[in-house]
């Protein structure tokens, strides 16, 4: 389980490949991120991280998430478009400004405003 402090790490890391930052929860644009991360091909042995509410700047841009839309998420598992399924397990990392949600094998990390 990663430390707040290694999750903000992680989404000021703009170079790594293993990090991808979007606003949006569509399944094509998450489902594409969990294949390429599920994938490996830079062969890191490391999981890729997904963060939803964020940038590209690495900007908070404001999303909160309720429980049909992180259902929905998750789903992208077991939806049949990544063959063999990839290993998601969902957490919240809450931290003071924020509420990452983190997917592991391809983790998905939700940044929110406020307490």
């Amino acid at each position: 389980m990663l430390s707040g402090e290694e999750v903000i790490k992680k989404l000021r890391d703009f170079d790594s490949e293993q990090i991808e930052r979007t606003i949006s929860i569509k399944e094509d644009k998450i489902g594409e991120a969990v294949c390429s991360f599920s994938n490996d091909y830079p062969n890191h042995k490391k999981p890729g991280y997904i963060f939803l509410g964020v940038n590209d700047d690495g900007s908070v841009a404001g999303m909160t998430l309720g429980d049909d839309q992180l259902q929905a998420i998750g789903g992208v598992r077991s939806n049949g478009n990544i063959l063999p399924q990839p290993s998601l397990t969902i957490s919240e990392y809450p931290t003071e400004k924020w509420k990452p949600v983190a997917i592991s094998s391809c983790n998905i990390l939700l940044k929110n405003e406020g307490p």
